[in-house]
């Protein structure tokens, strides 16, 4: 069983609403194409990417089988929350579950429908704002 962890610095940005809408192609033959709410997610979705490739090593094989996925999502504590102990703030967790499965999609793994444990924990941090992920191969064992 393999496992990574690697950490992304900063803070997310989450891929928001997809919109999809047709156009006419050069053929003449009609096409789709979706669209972002947030253009910001882009660049994180390849931070995301850029962190797993490196974390993997060069050459080295995506995850197989099952995995399990932890995500921790460290956010700026702002000054008006210094008595909330936890970030009830956006962005929601499954929209982060969202980004970063997605930016992992064929980098760690060949589909996220090999995701069968999921952990997301939104907190504070003492530090700058940043995501830690681990991803781990599950082997043949279930709990």
């Amino acid at each position: 069983m393999r496992a990574i962890a690697f950490t992304v610095p900063g803070a997310l940005a989450t891929k928001g609403s997809g919109r999809a809408y047709t156009y006419r192609r050069k053929d003449g033959r009609i096409g789709a194409r979706v669209t972002n709410d947030n253009a910001r997610a882009a660049g994180v979705q390849t931070a995301i990417g850029w962190a797993a490739r490196e974390a993997l090593g060069a050459g080295a094989a995506m995850l197989e089988g099952a995995i399990a996925i932890r995500i921790e999502c460290e956010l700026a504590r702002p000054r008006s929350a210094r008595r909330r102990p936890w970030p009830i703030v956006k962005p929601d967790a499954d929209k982060i579950a969202r980004l970063v499965l997605d930016s992992l999609t064929r980098i760690a793994y060949r589909d996220d429908a090999a995701i069968c444990q999921l952990e997301i924990r939104k907190v504070y941090s003492t530090g700058p704002a940043r995501v830690r992920i681990r991803l781990e191969e599950l082997g043949g064992v279930q709990i």
